[in-house]
């Protein structure tokens, strides 16, 4: 059996590796007429990359740790914690890019906030920290840019542009700055419905208001995050009960709006060297212009029963063994996901995690190899360790557990940000944050 396995994996990774090699890279002059000819991007306010060079987005609180990228670009106004930013562009050229922000209310729509009233300087910054990668076959520029301070707290989306040009666009991040005026006291636990036991996690939670003079308990709103997605975020715009006398706001509701699915342990792949077998690599192959990875063939885990691993919740981490400078020294390399499924449901198989800005794209979606009899794609993605899933698209509504299956044993982190609109103003402010790991694994 474990021959036939490899000889499955090798006839696989052969015809995938003729594949890659026959496509031509691409192409890019790094000026802004020539990015803009034939694309029309539109900001919107959330997290996106514009365009295909653009690479291996990241923004976190500023840490000595190596884990500090795992950390949400969420930050308390008072403490001296910055935020940075670092990405990677594919194109041939070094281009100038400019950093902007807004200021944007709980719905992410934009405040009314001029910038002199949430930044001290001119709100357009040129991103002067840059190198160019060393001794990597795939080149690029390596840009990293550290945030300014803010002066209000709330929902901020950071946008990148080339060239001074606004309609140039490069990405978007949404970042959340805040006052621990109220405090919250999570209690994380399994359904308290039968039918949803095994599957859902609870988030209940009291929130203490003793510091906010507080007339209406409507005038706040109550997001819940898991593993720090929006693309599956809770608002509560009102409490279940609310005790004047205790200023405190209970949120443990018994009709299912604050539960999640558990999910799944995600899986993973360790490609932090491109010259040895990683966790759950395959093969592998190097060549003078490039680096291929072909991954252990994943299976439908839904119907497996619920397994203990130790995962970094969908994210990724950029390392390089031997190197001190893994973002300009790490190298890309194309990577060749599989899944071995009958094709007996309806609907598109996608990518997702971090990796993918949780997105459903034509990029990340599976294509069926009728040779291999496996689902496959191929994303170029930097040296590292990765967490992903795979996603079910069945119209227009993502299946998340039909390919990985929903257990409430299963670790998750949770965080809950608690904005507030006071009386007679237009805009939204921040006043709490908390976050919790469910099951934690030191």
């Amino acid at each position: 059996m474990k021959l036939k396995r490899l000889i499955v994996n090798s006839t696989y990774f052969l015809i995938a590796l003729a594949q890659i090699t026959c496509v031509p890279p691409p192409t890019s002059t790094g000026t802004s007429q020539n990015t803009n000819q034939n694309n029309v991007k539109t900001l919107i306010f959330e997290d996106n990359i514009y365009e295909d060079r653009i690479k291996t987005v990241l923004l976190y609180p500023a840490g000595s740790s190596a884990t500090s990228v795992l950390n949400p670009p969420i930050i308390n106004r008072s403490t001296p914690v910055t935020l940075v930013l670092e990405f990677d562009d594919l194109g041939k050229q070094y281009c100038n890019y400019y950093a902007k922000l807004y200021h944007c209310n709980a719905n992410w729509t934009r405040s009314s906030y001029s910038d002199l009233q949430f930044v001290s300087d001119y709100n357009e910054t040129l991103i002067q920290d840059y190198t160019t990668s060393i001794n990597t076959k795939v080149r690029f520029s390596h840009y990293r840019y550290t945030l300014p301070r803010l002066k209000l707290t709330g929902n901020y989306v950071l946008v990148v542009y080339r060239n001074g040009n606004q309609q140039d666009l490069a990405l978007s991040r949404r970042i959340i700055v805040y006052d621990p005026v109220v405090s919250i006291s999570p209690d994380i636990q399994y359904s308290t419905t039968v039918a949803d036991r095994n599957s859902k996690q609870q988030i209940n939670f009291i929130l203490n208001y003793g510091n906010l003079d507080l007339v209406n308990p409507q005038d706040i709103k109550v997001v819940v995050r898991q593993n720090q997605r929006w693309d599956n975020a809770i608002t509560l715009k009102q409490p279940l009960y609310i005790q004047y006398d205790k200023k405190q706001l209970d949120y443990s509701f018994f009709d299912g709006q604050n539960r999640f699915p558990g999910d799944n342990e995600f899986r993973y792949f360790d490609i932090r060297n491109l010259r040895t077998k990683g966790m759950n690599v395959a093969e592998y192959a190097t060549s003078d212009t490039n680096n291929t990875i072909l991954l252990v063939q994943d299976k439908n885990r839904s119907s497996i029963t619920y397994s203990e691993l130790v995962d970094i919740n969908g994210k990724f981490v950029i390392q390089r063994f031997e190197s001190q400078d893994p973002g300009v020294e790490g190298d890309y390399a194309n990577v060749l996901f599989s899944l071995n499924t009958p094709p007996d449901f309806e609907g598109d198989i996608y990518i997702a995690g971090q990796l993918t800005d949780w997105k459903i794209k034509p990029k990340y979606k599976m294509e069926y190899n009728i040779e291999t009899g496996l689902y496959s794609k191929n994303l170029l993605l930097k040296q590292g360790f990765y967490n992903y899933q795979y996603i079910l698209l069945n119209s227009k509504v993502a299946e998340r557990n039909y390919f990985e299956g929903d257990f409430s044993q299963t670790e998750n982190y949770y965080d809950i940000i608690v904005y507030y609109r006071p009386a007679n103003q237009f805009n939204d402010i921040v006043i709490g944050y908390e976050s919790v790991n469910y099951r934690g694994r030191n």
